[in-house]
Protein backbone atom coordinates (compact mmCIF):
# COMPACT_ATOMS: atom_id res chain seq x y z
CA UNK A 1 0.00 0.00 0.00
CA UNK A 2 1.61 3.30 -1.22
CA UNK A 3 0.74 6.54 0.07
CA UNK A 4 1.22 10.00 -1.96
CA UNK A 5 1.52 13.15 -0.10
CA UNK A 6 1.04 16.57 -2.03
CA UNK A 7 3.12 19.31 -1.11
CA UNK A 8 2.75 22.86 -2.19
CA UNK A 9 6.35 24.72 -3.03
CA UNK A 10 6.35 27.88 -2.29
CA UNK A 11 9.86 29.95 -3.71
CA UNK A 12 10.61 33.46 -1.17
CA UNK A 13 12.34 34.90 -4.36
CA UNK A 14 9.64 33.60 -6.83
CA UNK A 15 6.41 35.39 -5.50
CA UNK A 16 6.95 39.24 -5.16
CA UNK A 17 3.85 38.98 -1.35
CA UNK A 18 6.05 36.26 0.37
CA UNK A 19 9.30 38.11 1.23
CA UNK A 20 7.95 41.47 2.60
CA UNK A 21 5.04 39.47 4.15
CA UNK A 22 7.27 37.48 6.07
CA UNK A 23 9.48 40.73 6.85
CA UNK A 24 6.00 42.27 8.19
CA UNK A 25 4.97 39.17 10.17
CA UNK A 26 7.73 38.84 11.41
CA UNK A 27 8.56 42.61 12.49
CA UNK A 28 4.80 43.22 14.08
CA UNK A 29 4.95 41.66 17.27
CA UNK A 30 7.94 43.31 18.14
CA UNK A 31 6.55 46.80 17.71
CA UNK A 32 3.22 45.47 19.46
CA UNK A 33 5.29 44.56 22.78
CA UNK A 34 7.97 47.47 22.31
CA UNK A 35 5.00 49.86 22.64
CA UNK A 36 3.33 48.02 25.50
CA UNK A 37 6.68 48.07 26.85
CA UNK A 38 7.20 52.01 26.45
CA UNK A 39 3.25 52.31 27.67
CA UNK A 40 4.08 50.40 30.71
CA UNK A 41 7.39 52.41 31.71
CA UNK A 42 5.55 55.71 31.22
CA UNK A 43 3.01 54.85 33.48
CA UNK A 44 4.95 53.20 36.18
CA UNK A 45 7.02 56.90 36.12
CA UNK A 46 4.20 58.40 36.39
CA UNK A 47 2.84 56.51 39.47
CA UNK A 48 6.74 56.89 41.12
CA UNK A 49 6.00 60.55 40.64
CA UNK A 50 2.70 60.19 42.30
CA UNK A 51 4.10 58.30 45.37
CA UNK A 52 6.87 60.94 45.83
CA UNK A 53 4.16 63.42 45.93
CA UNK A 54 2.92 61.90 48.63
CA UNK A 55 5.59 60.71 50.11
CA UNK A 56 6.78 64.73 50.36
CA UNK A 57 3.10 65.60 51.85
CA UNK A 58 3.91 63.58 54.66
CA UNK A 59 3.10 59.63 54.22
CA UNK A 60 5.88 58.58 56.50
CA UNK A 61 5.35 60.64 59.17
CA UNK A 62 1.74 59.13 59.17
CA UNK A 63 0.05 62.83 58.83
CA UNK A 64 -1.11 62.10 55.36
CA UNK A 65 -3.00 58.80 54.59
CA UNK A 66 -2.22 57.16 51.33
CA UNK A 67 -4.18 58.46 48.52
CA UNK A 68 -4.55 55.02 46.46
CA UNK A 69 -7.27 56.51 44.23
CA UNK A 70 -4.91 58.58 42.45
CA UNK A 71 -2.27 56.02 41.73
CA UNK A 72 -5.24 53.73 40.48
CA UNK A 73 -6.32 57.12 38.56
CA UNK A 74 -2.68 57.42 36.54
CA UNK A 75 -2.92 54.09 35.88
CA UNK A 76 -6.26 53.62 34.48
CA UNK A 77 -5.54 57.08 32.10
CA UNK A 78 -2.09 56.18 30.91
CA UNK A 79 -3.45 52.52 30.12
CA UNK A 80 -6.19 53.86 28.21
CA UNK A 81 -4.00 56.63 26.27
CA UNK A 82 -0.84 54.80 25.43
CA UNK A 83 -2.84 51.73 23.63
CA UNK A 84 -4.24 53.89 21.13
CA UNK A 85 -1.12 54.82 20.01
CA UNK A 86 -0.95 52.02 17.77
CA UNK A 87 -4.52 52.82 16.15
CA UNK A 88 -4.24 55.58 13.22
CA UNK A 89 -5.36 58.64 14.01
CA UNK A 90 -9.31 59.74 12.75
CA UNK A 91 -9.10 61.79 9.93
CA UNK A 92 -10.55 65.51 11.24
Amino acid sequence: MSTEVKTLKVDVLEDDKVLPGMLLGGMLPLIFSGLTMLAVGKSAMAVIEEVRRQFKLGLLEGTVKPDYAACVDIVTKASLEQMVRPVPPEPA
